[in-house]
């Protein structure tokens, strides 16, 4: 599954997601938060729409994103 993160953060959310998150609050991004306000779903949601919303919603930050600094990792 694909993830969001900044280009600056040094750790990865697959590997080391506790100094990916603690480094990713420090910097004020918020990236999971981020994310969760955009990619927004109903808890009746199936698995797989939730997977695509979250998928689409990762994709137009990425677009619309004016800092340059988010991008997708994956595993």
């Amino acid at each position: 599954m694909p993830m969001l993160t900044t280009k600056d953060n040094p750790y990865s959310p697959y590997t080391d997601y506790d100094k990916w998150l603690q480094y990713d609050h420090e910097q004020g991004y918020y990236t999971q938060e981020l994310l969760a306000r955009v990619a927004y779903t109903d808890l009746d949601e199936l698995d797989v729409n939730v997977e695509r919303i979250r998928n689409e919603s990762i994709i137009e930050l990425i677009e619309n994103d004016i800092t340059d600094n988010l991008m997708i990792v994956n595993k």
